[in-house]
């Protein structure tokens, strides 16, 4: 994705991101789980975070034109979160670039050409965490470091993507899933 006024591909010139071939593979899966697994360093985390750009300009407009899409970013904690995703994400898509950072809410909400979007981060560390994502609806979940998540998380997880934007205003989610990094 040269540009967002673009179509997307897997080089980002604008934001200077250009994805190793192993990345490339990964963000070009339609796949609805999506892996990747690699040494500290290998762009995993990177080419993660460049994927929301790609999905939310692959989804189709709303009937009002607007590419409306909602996704989850999940870590086992918030210290982790704050001291890696959150830190890698701004330093890729700082704040006031495609939209803004707002730190209470732990979201970034983007706003640009046709794109309205937000990119929520979680932490989910225990069985007893699916609890928050009742009546959570979300287009697509990433998990960073997902050798950590539990298995429930994962599970119940899958039960909240595909669910955004509501059908009523458009063709609903038409790019959805969930993608994953994580360390050997």
């Amino acid at each position: 994705m040269s540009n967002p006024n673009t179509q997307p591909s897997n080089n980002t010139t604008e934001i200077g991101y250009t994805a190793p071939p192993t990345v490339a593979r990964y963000m070009a899966s339609k796949a609805r789980m999506r892996l990747i697994k690699g040494p500290q360093g290998s762009g995993k985390s990177s080419g993660s975070v460049m994927m929301f750009l790609k999905e939310m300009q692959e989804q189709e407009p709303d009937w009002d034109g607007k590419r409306r899409t909602r996704y989850l970013v999940v870590r086992n904690t918030m210290p982790q979160l704050r001291l890696t995703t959150i830190k890698t994400f701004l330093d890729w898509i700082p704040d006031g670039t495609l939209g803004d950072w707002r730190e209470t809410e732990k979201t970034y909400r983007f706003r640009f050409n046709d794109v309205e979007s937000e990119v929520i981060f979680l932490a989910l560390d225990t069985a007893e965490d699916v609890a928050k994502l009742l009546s959570l609806e979300a287009t697509s979940t990433y998990f960073n470091e997902f050798r950590e998540i539990a298995s429930e998380i994962y599970e119940g997880m899958t039960r909240r993507v595909g669910r955004y934007p509501s059908k009523k205003g458009g063709p609903g989610p038409t790019t959805y899933g969930i993608w994953a990094d994580t360390n050997p």
